[in-house]
């Protein structure tokens, strides 16, 4: 009897600690009402916080998609205006997750928490919860929890990272958008303008500089001239990755014209014609605002005025300088055309979030510290680590991400992303400069033996002359004597 017993007792906890087997889905994109890839952010859009790794030791209001997340405090998108139907997240390697972290289902919303192969599910309380890891998910039901199998990946971050490089690149390469009203003199009210830039229908062209090979040319400076108008419309454009581009041109005629090129490379001084016609044409423009590493650093705050709820994206590029390490010091302050100001706060609306961030010229393992601050609009920092001691809204996208002060709120990025129709390109040739050929040596003539050495003092015509008169005198010297001869005998 006691060995019956101890039978049902061994089976009694097998089937309370059985791996979940559920899910096992590679790319998110598959699933209906799952997050889709699209736009210049992916599958990142759609994430709080999107790292390889994450270190959470304060309250992140937010869902996340990490490599190796070591969750010593609560996440989770909370419930406020109930819009939300879904909340995602995917922790492909866990070492610690706080029991209370993720959000409890509640009228509409539901949750789905996707695990890596590696983080051990187990049954747990009579099989009515889960454990990862040994931690039990208080806030999850079985039939919300997926694990990844068989190989797949819910989400490959690696795949995922490369492609936010490029679009980071891309971004990178926009100069401010003009009509941008920049007003940094007052040091207590520094400010962007937007309100008077054109969000009309426009179009985008892209040039493309190689060489005779193909190879592309970086550095090489272009003016942009629409025809009619002497004067250029943007100067000082400069190749990146052998390409410029520019948005936010009107339907018309236009020509780039290189200023200078590169070492070693003759410069293209004609015309290079294109339009932007009917099908260039977009249903809305992004705005591009420039900021210096000086500028993000200065305790002061930085107000972006004239932002249209629901309207353009508006992107910023932080030039970072290559540094080591970037101290955000100004506080973001966002103004909208409602006249409302909007401040850091939980939300599940995110239609005004229009805002992002990108940190160009990057140094090799980068930090960015958001502790002295508060920070609104989503984070683009490829490769880097951001530390965050201040509130932040917004998606968090970088290599590392560390909460550790403050609360992070998500706000995700609503990119505009509907008819922005083809753009114009065009490539232009380099050509290498010719190499001047030395001139060839004057070639000396070989003295022919037969003739004169240098220094005689007769000239061959002259001495034929000579020996002709010669020849002919003693001719007629000898029909002179035989004429006498003859007298001479008569």
């Amino acid at each position: 009897m006691k060995k019956k017993l101890a039978s049902v007792m061994m089976v009694l906890l097998m089937l309370l600690n059985t791996p979940v087997t559920g899910g096992g889905i590679a790319y998110a994109e598959e699933q209906t009402g799952d997050v889709t890839r699209s736009g210049l952010l992916g599958i990142a859009k759609h994430f709080h916080i999107f790292a390889n790794k994450a270190t959470l030791k304060a309250h992140t209001a937010g869902n996340v998609a990490v490599g190796d997340l070591d969750a010593q405090s609560n996440f989770g998108t909370i419930i406020k205006e109930g819009t939300l139907k879904l909340d995602i997240s995917y922790i492909q390697n866990a070492k610690f997750i706080q029991s209370n972290s993720f959000v409890n289902s509640y009228g509409n919303r539901k949750n789905k928490a996707v695990f890596g192969e590696n983080v051990q599910l187990t049954l747990v309380d009579n099989g009515n919860k889960v454990a990862a890891n040994g931690n039990k998910l208080d806030h999850l039901n079985k039939d919300e929890i997926f694990q990844d199998k068989n190989g797949n990946q819910y989400i490959n971050f690696a795949e995922e990272f490369k492609k936010l490089k490029n679009s980071s690149d891309e971004i990178a390469t926009h100069p401010q958008t003009p009509s941008v009203e920049k007003n940094f003199d007052d040091e207590n009210n520094r400010y962007f303008d937007v309100s008077k830039v054109k969000t009309t229908a426009s179009g985008t062209v892209i040039l493309t500089k190689t060489d005779e090979d193909g190879k592309l040319l970086d550095d090489v400076v272009f003016d942009l001239y629409e025809e009619g108008n002497n004067s250029p419309i943007k100067s000082g454009l400069k190749t990146k990755n052998g390409k410029i581009t520019v948005t936010d041109l009107e339907k018309g005629n236009y020509y780039f014209k290189e200023v200078t090129t590169i070492e070693g490379y003759d410069v293209d001084s004609s015309e290079q014609k294109f339009s932007i016609k009917d099908e260039n044409l977009g249903s809305g423009s992004t705005i591009y605002l420039d900021l210096t590493k000086e500028e993000i650093e200065k305790d002061r705050p930085i107000i972006i005025k004239g932002i249209d709820k629901n309207g353009s994206n508006i992107i910023v590029n932080v030039d970072t300088k290559n540094a080591q390490t970037i101290n955000i010091g100004a506080e973001i302050k966002l103004q909208y055309t409602d006249g409302t100001d909007r401040s850091n706060h939980e939300t599940e609306d995110f239609s005004d979030a229009v805002v992002l961030w990108n940190f160009k010229n990057r140094a090799s393992n980068q930090v960015i510290n958001i502790n002295r601050a508060r920070f609104q609009g989503s984070i683009l920092a490829v490769g880097n680590t951001v530390e965050v001691g201040q509130n932040v809204d917004g998606c968090i996208i970088a290599d590392t991400v560390n909460i550790t002060g403050g609360e992070s709120h998500r706000w995700d990025f609503q990119e505009k992303n509907g008819n922005n129709g083809k753009p114009a390109e065009l490539t232009m040739v380099n050509k290498l400069k010719e190499v001047p050929t030395k001139p060839e040596k004057p070639k000396t003539d070989t003295p022919d033996r037969n003739l004169p050495n240098t220094g005689d003092t007769q000239d061959p015509f002259l001495y034929s002359i000579i020996l002709g008169i010669s020849g002919l005198g003693l001719i007629l010297l000898g029909n002179w004597k035989r004429k006498n001869e003859r007298k001479e005998r008569s």
